[in-house]
This record gives C-alpha cells, sequence and structure tokens, in this order.
C-alpha cells in the first residue's frame, strides 16, 4: 500500500481561529473576441500570473506518512483560548493537509486557516468573535449526499440511501426517542475504561450486481456491525473480511451501580442492539456487549441507536458516539462536514481549525479568473470573481472559501485547535504537478467546430466540448475547473492532459495519482483518463483504447469503465468492468462518506495490461484482471502497451434536468445537495491537486488478495 508524504505533525493542545496575510491576484483572463455571443462567458486559459502568490513547487510525495504527533503548549497568540476539538485525524498529501475530527454538537460550520504571526494581526471583538484583516479561511460547508428517510420503514425513494426507524416498530416492538440513548460513553481512553471495537461487516455480494449495486453500502452507516471489547472477536471478525473501522469509543472497565448493559443480537436476520428495559425484557436473553454509563458524567458523551434498513442491504443497528453522529446516522444528506483542507504548505506551518456556531457566508462564485455575469442560451450565470476581487468587497478583507450560507453571516469560533506540519522530500516522478505555481500560457488551437476548443500550453493540453462557459487556472494552490454545458442541456467535459506521455507496460506498472473531489451524481463528476490516443484524448478514443475511472451517481462509487474504439459521453457511457468477487463484497471505503464542495480524496491507480488496482486515500478499494469481461458480456483488455496519455477533468451533463433521480427534480425542501442546487445548478465547480505519475513501478506494497481479490468477471 502506498503511504501518504512525509510531514513531521505536532498537535497543539488547545485550539484557535483564523487566516493570514493579504492575497495578490492578477488581471482577468480575456474573453475570445471572435467567439460571438453565444461564447460570451468562454474565458480563454490566462497566460497571466496565477491568483495565488507563487509560493514555489511543493513536493510530491508518493509516500504521505503524517509522522510524529505529540501535544505541546498552546502556541503564542492573541486567539482567545477555547475548548479543543477531539480524535483529530491529520492526514497529508505532497504539500496539502486535509484534518478530520468528532463533530461538535450546535457547530454550524468548520473552517481552517494558517495561524497569523504578525503582532495585532488579530481582533478580537467583545462576543469573541475573531476578525483577521485580509485573512482566507477555508470552510468545510455541507456533505452534499443521498438523504434516508426516517421513521417511515418500506418507503423506497430514489433520491434517498433507505430508512431509519427511532419512532416506530423494530422486529416486534415499538420504540421510541427517548429508548435511542444506550447510555454514555468515553470518546478517549482513561483510567477504568476499555476500547469497543467497530467492525464492518462484509456482506455476500449479489454476482449480478455493478459496483454500487445491491450489497454495496450507500453510507458507512448501511454496512452491519459488530461492537466488541474482545480482541479475539475482533480478529475473527477481520478474518471474515470485515472493516477494522478502529475504536468507535470507551466504555467502563467494569458493571458497577453507575452502570448498565448493553445486549446484542440478531432477531429475524436485524442485527440489533438494546439496553435495559421493557425492550429487554421483550427480547429475552441475550450476549452482553459492553457497559455504559447511566448518567452524564466529565468527558462523556451520550450513546445513542439507530435502526438502519438501507435499500438492498441488511438492516441493522447503527450505534452513534453523540448526539451529532445520532442525526447524521438518522437523517444522512447535508450535514455539517467535519472535514477540512488546505493546500500549499511549502515549509513549516501552524495552522487553525475551528468549529464555528455559524455557517461561513457565501460571498460569490471564486474562480481563478474574473468573468462577468451574462446570460447564454437562456441561462443566467453568475460572476465569477477571484480571491482579490471577494477580498475587496469585504470591509475587511476576509475571504470564506467554500461558504455556504447567507452572506450576512459572521461566524464565531466555539471550539479550536493547532496543527502544526512540515513538509519532506519529494519523490522522483515523471510527471508531477502541485499547482503552486502559475499555469503556462496556453495557445488557441480551436478549428471552429461549434463548442469544441483545444488549447495547447509547453506542460498541457487543454480540451472543452459541449461547454457554453468555462475557466481553467490555479487557485489556492489548486487546479480549478468552472464549466457549464450549453443550455445546460448538452454533455459538457474539459479535461487536462500533461504533453508528456507515461509508459504502459505488461510487467510493470503505471502509477497515476491525483487529489480531486467526489461529489457526484449521475451527471456530473470528476475523471481520470488513461488512453493510447494522443490528447486530446476525447476526440479520436474511436481508434484505440481508453480507460475511464470516476466517481458517479448519488452516493457514487468508483468505477472503471473500458472504451474500445468508441466514444464515450455522459448518456453513453462504456462498458463496466467488475472490481469486486461474487462470494463477498470487500470492505472497502464507502466513497460517499468522502463526499465535499471542498474536501478532495487521493486517487492512485496501478495499472499494466494485466491489472489494475484502485486505492483511495490510500486505502484498497479495487482490483481488476485484464482481460476482463464487462457488465455487456464483453470482454475487454487495457490500452495498447507503449506511450499512454493521462487526463484528468470533468463532466456535467443536461445540469438542467440534475438532482432527479426520481423522475422529477428534487423538492426545494429535500436535505440533499442543497447548496449545489441553489448556487451552482447549471455551473460545475471542481478541484484538482497533486497530480503526478511514474511509468516501470512495482504492483501496490503488501495488497492483500485475500481481503481484497483482483477479478475479471462479474
Amino acid at each position: 500500500m502506498i503511504a501518504p508524504a512525509r510531514f513531521a505533525l505536532v498537535l497543539f493542545s488547545m485550539l484557535a481561529a483564523a487566516c493570514t496575510g493579504t492575497v495578490t491576484d492578477h488581471p482577468p483572463g480575456h474573453t475570445d473576441p471572435d467567439a460571438g455571443a453565444r461564447d460570451a462567458g468562454r474565458t480563454v486559459p490566462d497566460a497571466g500570473p496565477s491568483a495565488e502568490p507563487d509560493s514555489g513547487t511543493g513536493p510530491i510525495d508518493e509516500t504521505p506518512d503524517a509522522g510524529p504527533v505529540v501535544t505541546q503548549p498552546m502556541p503564542v497568540t492573541e486567539l482567545p483560548p477555547l475548548p479543543t476539538l477531539t480524535n483529530l485525524d491529520v492526514r497529508v498529501t505532497a504539500d496539502s493537509v486535509a484534518v478530520r475530527f468528532d463533530a461538535v454538537e450546535g457547530a454550524k460550520d468548520y473552517r481552517i486557516y494558517p495561524l497569523p504571526t504578525q503582532d495585532g494581526g488579530i481582533l478580537v471583538g467583545a462576543d469573541g468573535r475573531v476578525t483577521i484583516p485580509s485573512a482566507v479561511y477555508r470552510c468545510a460547508g455541507q456533505r452534499e449526499d443521498l438523504y434516508v428517510i426516517p421513521d417511515r420503514p418500506g418507503v423506497n425513494d430514489n433520491a434517498a440511501g433507505g430508512t431509519t426507524t427511532v419512532n416506530g416498530s423494530v422486529q416486534g416492538f415499538t420504540r421510541a426517542e427517548a429508548d435511542a440513548t444506550l447510555g454514555h460513553v468515553y470518546r478517549t481512553p482513561g483510567t477504568g475504561r476499555i476500547p469497543v471495537y467497530v467492525l464492518g461487516n462484509a456482506p455476500v455480494a449479489d454476482g449480478n450486481a455493478p459496483p454500487g449495486g445491491c450489497g454495496r453500502p450507500t453510507f458507512e452507516a448501511s454496512r452491519v456491525k459488530t461492537y466488541t471489547t474482545d480482541s479475539a472477536a475482533r480478529a475473527q471478525a477481520l478474518a471474515g473480511h470485515a472493516r477494522d473501522l478502529g475504536v468507535g469509543f470507551y466504555a467502563p472497565a467494569s458493571a458497577s451501580s453507575a452502570t448498565r448493559p448493553v445486549y446484542g443480537k440478531k432477531v429475524n436476520g436485524d442485527a440489533l442492539v438494546w439496553s435495559q428495559g421493557t425492550e429487554a425484557s421483550n427480547r429475552g436473553s441475550a450476549p452482553t456487549l459492553f457497559q455504559v454509563l447511566t448518567a452524564p458524567a466529565a468527558d462523556t458523551v451520550p450513546l445513542k441507536r439507530v435502526h438502519v434498513e438501507p435499500y438492498c442491504a441488511n438492516p441493522h443497528d447503527e450505534l452513534a458516539v453523540g448526539t451529532v453522529a445520532y442525526l447524521t446516522a438518522r437523517n444522512q444528506g447535508d450535514q455539517p462536514l467535519a472535514a477540512v483542507r488546505w493546500s500549499g504548505v511549502t515549509a513549516d506551518t501552524v495552522l487553525v481549525v475551528e468549529a464555528l456556531d455559524q455557517g461561513c457566508p457565501f460571498q460569490g462564485v471564486l474562480s481563478p479568473k474574473h468573468q462577468a455575469a451574462h446570460t447564454d442560451t437562456g441561462i443566467d450565470y453568475p460572476e465569477f470573481s477571484t480571491l482579490a476581487e471577494l477580498a475587496a468587497k469585504t470591509a475587511t478583507g476576509e475571504v470564506f472559501v467554500n461558504g455556504q450560507y447567507a452572506s450576512s453571516n459572521q461566524p464565531r469560533a466555539v471550539a479550536r485547535s493547532f496543527v502544526k506540519v512540515t513538509p519532506g522530500d519529494a519523490a522522483t516522478w515523471d510527471f508531477k504537478d502541485d499547482f503552486n505555481s502559475p499555469m503556462q500560457p496556453f495557445t488557441d488551437l480551436s478549428d471552429g467546430t461549434f463548442l469544441n476548443y483545444h488549447f495547447k500550453s509547453p506542460t498541457y493540453d487543454l480540451y472543452t466540448t459541449g461547454n457554453a462557459t468555462y475557466v481553467v487556472g490555479n487557485t489556492l494552490n489548486e487546479a480549478w475547473f468552472l464549466f457549464g454545458d450549453w443550455a445546460a442541456d448538452v454533455g459538457g467535459i474539459i479535461r487536462l492532459a500533461p504533453l508528456q506521455k507515461a509508459t504502459l507496460a505488461a510487467n510493470s506498472y503505471l502509477h497515476v495519482t491525483a487529489e480531486m473531489d467526489f461529489l457526484a451524481t449521475g451527471r456530473r463528476y470528476t475523471q481520470l483518463v488513461i488512453s493510447d490516443r494522443d490528447a486530446p484524448a476525447q476526440k479520436t478514443m474511436d481508434q484505440g483504447k481508453t480507460l475511464v475511472i470516476q466517481p458517479k451517481d448519488m452516493g457514487g462509487v468508483m468505477n472503471i469503465e473500458a472504451c474500445d474504439h468508441r466514444f464515450w459521453q455522459v448518456n453513453d457511457q462504456c462498458p463496466l468492468l467488475p472490481q469486486y468477487p461474487t462470494s463477498f463484497q470487500p470492505a472497502v471505503p464507502v466513497a460517499s462518506e468522502l463526499v465535499g464542495l471542498d474536501r478532495l480524496v487521493k486517487v492512485d491507480v496501478y495499472v499494466s495490461t494485466q491489472r489494475l488496482y484502485l486505492l483511495l486515500d490510500d486505502q484498497p478499494y479495487s482490483c481488476t484482471t485484464l482481460p476482463a469481461v464487462g457488465d455487456d458480456g464483453h470482454s475487454y483488455t487495457a490500452p495498447n502497451a507503449g506511450p499512454v496519455t493521462v487526463s484528468f477533468g470533468a463532466v456535467m451533463y443536461h445540469s438542467g434536468a440534475d438532482f432527479s433521480p426520481a423522475g422529477a427534480q428534487l423538492d426545494a425542501s429535500a436535505p440533499s445537495y442543497r447548496f449545489t442546487r441553489e448556487k451552482l445548478m447549471t455551473l460545475s465547480q471542481r478541484h484538482f491537486d497533486n497530480f503526478a505519475f511514474r511509468s516501470t513501478v512495482a504492483a501496490p506494497a503488501n495488497w492483500n488478495e485475500e481481503l481484497y481479490p483482483c477479478v475479471s468477471h462479474f
């Protein structure tokens, strides 16, 4: 397996809030004067400087290991002390830092920014609100995903991932809201506490289902769980292909007058969990799983229960640690995302992570280049603003990247932590781009074909088709694409390919890595494309072989498609290749848990002419043996050995009809994809970072084919 980048890590014991520095910008990109009215929104890639200060070329390391983690005193800062976030999980990939943590009850949003170093650069109001003039904050926003339907078992909705029950009948016993709290447990270890291990059971696969079909979990809560304090039972579950979800919480080590037992067993096939009382009498004898406190105590949180009934998977009780996790398991869909990201770390940096009492304000559509608001073919496109332009519109110069709430919001931190990261040495790649430096000038090679545009720089080939408006460039030390399909009614594609080619071989692997966002429906998603055709591969796919790797559909999964001498379109997909065995479903990461508009997932592809390994955030996802039989019953091989073009990009098709999985658009009140539906319905805003490839490498180390088999048939 690939480890992450080598950064030294320090977690500080107290928390904080705000970002640093003055943001400089560049002149807006120019609009092609010959494009005419139909192309009023087409911005040619800019030859000028980046929207970001040039911070140099940061390392891209194929072994992103977080390194040692130690606690230290709170750094010297004017930020006032606040309660700390708990269970921070810091992940470094090259120059980017992703931080996950326990959700804070009552928090509406989260943000991250570098700790200001200048004296007097932090202003603290009487209400505790912190202002940092000219700061840039990256906010978490909402997790935009499928929802579930509470307390209506048996209701089927294609826009949902299943149903949940808190108030209602569960296998012969009527539960009420008060029954949801089983007791109280600890998030952290301590004297008199024992860990409760959580394992996601691996269901038997449905051999007729493609990836994402019956048996695949829509959410992590869709998996049936094993909860145990017994290390031997944990080992046995892992041997049975369960997914190791680590320590879920800490329980009292022994029974006392302050505790009560929690029981668990299967009832008519449902894995159920309950505590003492009427339900215990109704269910009869059952094994004791662990003890819980009967009342709150210092450092405890409530342990709650939700009965989950996923579509095409086994009903079960899901345990949730704390109220926020409980509400997420019960409702899914749009929830404050307890994960933030910062990119462009090229020196020792202290980052501040905060929970907020209000959502970050929406200040406008952020773009690498300016574009005026305009109307094209009946579609109103908003103004695209650079960081500097957004800063100039505010009294303090503060910019809230990925703000998704009312523009009048002034969020105040309610919890705060510090993370110190130090970048390590760069690995050796055939090609790498951390997007810390401006993209080089592009030359327009368009042939005049309607809605087909082609550009080249000294480094990249850029191709876009079907788009009425588009912008490509550097923002926040990442590559950002903004585009809208013509009339919100066609297939829009935008792809960027290095002119340098990779090499595909039979006895070694091509390793392609990239960070990309996973927000997906059946009509909009990101892609990696590997083809034996020259760039732009989309134009000549019918003359060769191409692999398309993409997170697709609401609650999407990564899938792999093989295009053999044929074109690809969102409404004309190439055949799917198999990724999982028919005997069981490997306990791989759930893609829907990685979704966020400003959250990127590290994707690693190792491909030869004989196999394709896929990893998400350095965890095994699937392995396909080539040739493989696709879902159409035909056999497919990899692209031909030799030079191949590697592209990354995104697609959007008939955006005006998106978010309509049940045959009609989601109701305006539906708790799912709301920000995108309200602000970006006919636009796609995509982020990529740390793109690199290297040819003639070994297969991913320590791949366990017992747990993650390589397959060639559905």
